[in-house]
């Protein structure tokens, strides 16, 4: 029988961010390197979106164990949407 083998992966990389940066390191190393500036990652500001059909919420109400609408046609909608029966 063949002795078992150890693979040694060598240091972990981890990964964080601070106030400007993604930054990483390997787990060996006390300095950490900037991966890149979050302000990069941002793009520009979308317009707003419009409101509902007549600017009301759906009326759902969750209790902890069932969901109910004001409008019971929500409920039929939500049904078909996530396959329930």
């Amino acid at each position: 029988m063949g002795r078992p083998w150890t693979i040694n992966h060598g240091p972990t990389p981890e990964i964080r961010h601070n106030d400007s940066h993604i930054q990483w390191k390997y787990s060996n190393e006390t300095e950490w390197h900037n991966l890149i500036d979050i302000n990069s990652l941002k793009g520009i500001d979308g317009t707003n979106g419009t409101d509902g059909t007549d600017g009301k919420d759906a009326g759902l109400t969750w209790d902890g164990t069932t969901l109910t609408a004001d409008n019971p046609e929500v409920i039929i909608q939500l049904k078909a949407l996530l396959g329930i029966s």
